[in-house]
C-alpha cells in the first residue's frame, strides 16, 4: 500500500511537471503572437498616416503581416517618387504584387 502511493505520487508530480513545462511553451508562444500582432498593427497604423487612407487599413495589416519590412518600406519610398500620381495606388500594386508570390 506504501508503494502504490509512492508511486500515485511520483506520477502526479510527473505529470504536473508536463503540464508546467506545456503551459510554459503555450504562454511564449502566446507572447511571441501578440508581440507579432502589435508590430503588425503599428505597421498598418504608420501606413494608415503616411498615405492617409484608413480605408485601406486591412489591406495594410495583410501587407504588415505576410510581407517583410524591407518590403514594405521599399514599396513606401518607390510609392513618394515624384512620377508616382497616386502613391497608395503604387504601394497597393507593389505589395499585391509581392503577395501574389507567397
Amino acid at each position: 500500500m506504501g508503494m502504490e502511493r509512492i508511486q500515485s505520487m511520483t506520477s502526479m508530480r510527473i505529470n504536473e511537471i508536463f503540464l508546467k513545462k506545456n503551459s510554459m511553451k503555450s504562454m511564449i508562444a502566446n507572447e511571441k503572437k501578440s508581440a507579432r500582432a502589435r508590430s503588425t498593427e503599428m505597421t498598418a497604423d504608420r501606413l494608415v498616416e503616411i498615405f492617409n487612407a484608413p480605408q485601406s487599413r486591412n489591406f495594410f495589416l495583410k501587407c504588415a503581416w505576410h510581407l517583410s519590412e524591407d518590403q514594405i518600406w521599399t514599396a513606401v519610398e518607390n510609392s513618394q517618387r515624384k512620377k508616382i500620381k497616386s502613391p497608395v495606388k503604387y504601394f497597393v500594386a507593389c505589395c499585391s504584387k509581392e503577395l501574389a508570390k507567397i
